[in-house]
């Protein structure tokens, strides 16, 4: 339970900074934060989507039957 809750927390940590880089970079005209942007984001929605799927595996897992 508690991998689920740190990937969760990671997952909208680097979607956040994601979201921020790409803002300052859209804004400054900077290279460097414009590309890091959408990488950032990309990270933290596969860390939010491998927290979703282990706690649906978990939910399945449990189940009396199975």
């Amino acid at each position: 339970m508690d991998s689920i809750k740190s990937l969760l927390i990671i997952g909208f940590v680097f979607l956040a900074n994601g979201i921020v880089f790409l803002i300052v970079g859209l804004t400054t005209h900077l290279t460097v934060f414009w590309a890091l942007g959408p990488s950032f984001m990309a990270l933290g929605i596969a860390f939010l989507a491998i927290s979703k799927s282990r706690k649906s595996a978990q939910g399945t897992s449990s189940l009396p039957g199975k």
